[in-house]
């Protein structure tokens, strides 16, 4: 039976006891006033009771190094031996080498616009009229297939079809025979104008007798091109298409060298150049310094970089004859 009436009553809970806090540490001595053992004796140890520790040889090793260790060698020089910082030698064997370099440019000859498919002998056979040859370098490979490296593909003859010409250097063994060499810059070999200059000069250009051409088609050849401005403005000394090292693709623009300066102020004084049914964009080659003090020439965006250029070529074309004086 159920008992009714009856209240239950409920059992007190049972508080948990809160443990007293620790008393905090002394603070710990300053440095000054430190005492061998001080520290052990927070922790229950005594210090005096532990054996000495006798000190090894490293740690008073450690005490006595340098702050700052250089490397050096040792030169003879005259018996006797005196040191120079590494640093040093290097900067003059550097130098040296810029020095070996310069001498081996006056006696190089740069040969450009020449057929792909010709070799080393022939390069060799028609330059050693000139002097006694050293080397000869073939540049500006571009293989077939990417797995191919640059010896193979000439060896094999499996260069890119985008590309149509090489060019090489020829190191004399005098200096005398680059003068001589230079003759052939301009005359037809192998069905292209050779292009040859001093390697010590290579990519050194003048600004009076220099145009630069835009626009160009991408079937474009320095041949054609040569051709084409001697007929309409005079006589070439040498023509340069730009092109892009990794694929051998033309870039559509070219730098024009003519024999005379009269000849850049006459093509600067044409209304219209048409090349291949393409108009193209003519204008004297300036040094950079030269660029940046027209006047109204800022950086900034596209659209104002495009307008600024237009106030360039307006500038140019309205005093190119004071440019020219």
């Amino acid at each position: 039976m159920k008992v009714t009436g009856e209240k239950r009553v409920k059992k007190p809970r049972k508080v948990p006891r809160v443990k007293p806090a620790p008393a905090a540490a002394p603070p710990p001595a300053a440095a000054s006033t430190y005492k061998p053992g001080a520290l052990s004796s927070l922790f229950g140890f005594n210090a005096e009771a532990l054996p000495e520790v006798e000190s090894q040889p490293w740690c008073e090793a450690l005490d006595t190094l340098p702050e700052k260790i250089e490397p050096k060698v040792e030169v003879v020089e005259d018996g006797e031996p005196k040191e120079k910082s590494i640093s040093r030698s290097l900067q003059r064997e550097n130098r040296k080498k810029k020095k070996d370099m310069t001498a081996d440019n006056q006696r190089t000859i740069f040969v450009g616009n020449v057929a792909k498919e010709v070799h080393e002998k022939e390069i060799r056979k028609v330059f050693a009229e000139f002097g006694e040859i050293e080397s000869i370098r073939a540049r500006g490979i571009i293989p077939e297939k990417g797995n191919l490296t640059k010896k193979a593909a000439k060896l094999g003859n499996k260069i890119s079809k985008e590309q149509t010409t090489l060019y090489f250097f020829v190191k004399y063994k005098q200096e005398e025979s680059v003068a001589k060499a230079l003759t052939l810059n301009g005359q037809e070999r192998w069905g292209h104008r050779l292009r040859v200059d001093c390697s010590a000069s290579k990519g050194k250009m003048d600004n009076s007798t220099t145009i630069f051409l835009g626009n160009l088609p991408y079937d474009s050849s320095e041949d054609s091109l040569s051709l084409w401005l001697e007929k309409l403005v005079g006589p070439v000394e040498g023509v340069r298409i730009v092109r892009d090292p990794a694929t051998g693709k033309e870039k559509g623009f070219a730098f024009a060298s003519f024999k005379e300066s009269a000849s850049v102020a006459l093509a600067l004084s044409m209304p219209k150049l048409v090349y291949k049914k393409r108009e193209l964009r003519v204008s004297r080659v300036l040094k950079k310094n030269k660029l940046r003090k027209l006047p109204g020439q800022k950086s900034g965006p596209p659209s104002e970089r495009r307008l600024m250029m237009n106030k360039k070529k307006a500038f140019l074309k309205k005093n190119s004859k004071s440019l020219m004086s």
